[in-house]
């Protein structure tokens, strides 16, 4: 029977795996990096949007119009890299000339792709296997379900680099990916690990050496928290820690060190939703590199007179040659 295009369509992500492999068996699709995309194509009319709806016809101008000649009826599923010439990297079909697709295994949606597409210089058909460093596993009779799911796995290496990378340095185990963390907007705990994955090149730098105060939301952000520091005793082996003497415990105490992306994902993974690292670097645990002028307002004060008090501290600072930024902790909400 002839299908309707399905419309506003909610992507399928993958959850990360915490072994080396699923089984080479499974399809490797290689992670670019890049913003996830779907795209309707009916003819000349082209619509490409973001995983959570945001349109990107006009942002990839070049694409839609290589998409439009095409002369598709389908709707696709991949990733735009962005750069001078962006490169939209196709590696899903949901649907095609009246057929709903989604039901049906990936491995026979991937030779539909494969009868269906053509190269051009926008628009590639994302393969499987390759040299890249990451990429996401998939089961190869799985169906296309919206929202996370543990039949697509993003895995760092392919099936055999990544056996090598765990035996040496062990990866952190990642536990209940369902569970919501933003009530309001739904994500979920695998989520903000998929977040924490994503940008972990660009914070790394500036928590490494740091040790680190954990403030543990493992319910969610709407649920009580607790401040963990010492983590003597749960150490998986490619955690550091730092060994600090501690005045509130009286005692030396092992304060977590996030040197790299398996950390990042560990405490993560313990609900640290929010990252607090010291404000100073080992081994000068005592010289501080950067400070906080913490405008800390209470109920009485509104979010424009937040706003003004940060300028003028801001035009004080300049004043006396010091370098800063403004930094929101997302801690209160103002709506006034």
């Amino acid at each position: 029977p002839h299908a309707t295009m399905p419309r506003k369509n909610k992507p399928m992500i993958a959850t990360l795996s915490r072994y080396s492999s699923p089984g080479d068996d499974w399809i490797f699709d290689e992670d670019h990096g890049g913003l996830r995309a779907l795209s309707e194509v009916e003819g000349k009319r082209v619509h490409i949007y973001s995983k959570s709806g945001l349109a990107f016809d006009q942002k990839f101008p070049a694409i839609a119009a290589e998409l439009k000649q095409m002369e598709l009826d389908a709707v696709l599923d991949g990733e735009i890299v962005k750069g001078r010439a962006p490169v939209y990297y196709v590696f899903d079909i949901l649907y095609q000339d009246g057929r709903d697709l989604r039901k049906q295994p990936l491995k026979q949606r991937k030779q539909i792709l494969q009868a269906a597409f053509k190269n051009t210089t926008h628009i590639k058909h994302s393969h499987s296997g390759g040299k890249a460093e990451a990429f996401v596993a998939k089961n190869p009779e799985s169906t296309y379900q919206s929202g996370t799911s543990g039949e697509w796995l993003s895995v760092a290496g392919g099936p055999k680099k990544k056996k090598a990378a765990a035996a040496d340095t062990g990866q952190p185990v990642l536990t209940h990916l369902d569970k919501i963390y933003f009530p309001e907007d739904g994500y979920t705990k695998g989520d903000v690990l998929e977040y924490y994955e994503k940008v972990a090149p660009y914070i790394l730098p500036y928590l490494k050496d740091r040790p680190e105060s954990l403030n543990r939301h493992p319910n969610g952000i709407d649920q009580p928290g607790f401040y963990q520091k010492d983590m003597t005793g749960h150490k998986p082996r490619f955690l550091q820690t730092k060994r600090i003497y501690s005045e509130s415990s009286d005692k030396s105490i092992d304060y977590v060190m996030v040197q790299n992306k398996e950390s990042l994902l560990y405490i993560a993974n313990l609900g640290c939703i929010e990252i607090n690292p010291w404000f100073s670097r080992v081994p000068q645990l005592d010289r501080p590199d950067f400070l906080v002028i913490d405008l800390d307002p209470d109920d009485g004060n509104t979010f424009q007179q937040v706003v003004q008090i940060a300028h003028e501290v801001h035009a004080l600072l300049d004043e006396a040659g010091a370098p800063n930024y403004c930094k929101t902790s997302g801690a209160r909400i103002f709506s006034r």
